[in-house]
């Protein structure tokens, strides 16, 4: 899958479920800060619970898909738009090839989550 950032948005990462066990090295365990919306998210569109995926704050960051995707997206509500027509939280969702998704407005929550199935390429 390839994605163009059109738009950066506040503290916009990847993250996956982080490294348990190593705390005792001095090691911060890190991954997603919300844990529950990112295994729903995954789990939503058939990723292992903590696969890696985007996190992000609002304003969010808006995204040009340069292929078709699956993503799913939940944790907070920020008025999610596929080429201009809202799309759900907590529900798969295909993004077709040279759409755009942007977030146009904080309805609800802190943190905003969405995976995708494919490759990180």
């Amino acid at each position: 899958m390839s994605i163009e950032i059109v738009k950066a948005g506040l503290f916009c990462t990847i993250q996956d479920g982080g490294r348990k066990g190593f705390q005792h090295l001095g090691i911060n365990p890190g991954g997603a800060m919300d844990k529950v919306a990112m295994q729903v998210a995954n789990l939503l569109i058939q990723n292992k619970p903590d696969e890696a995926l985007i996190e992000f704050f609002y304003p969010a960051p808006a995204f040009q898909f340069n292929q078709a995707a699956f993503i799913a997206l939940s944790g907070a509500d920020f008025g999610a738009t596929i080429d201009d027509t809202p799309v759900p939280i907590h529900q798969p969702i295909f993004v077709p090839a040279n759409a755009t998704l942007r977030f146009n407005k904080k309805q609800k929550g802190i943190l905003g989550i969405w995976p995708f199935k494919g490759d990180w390429n």
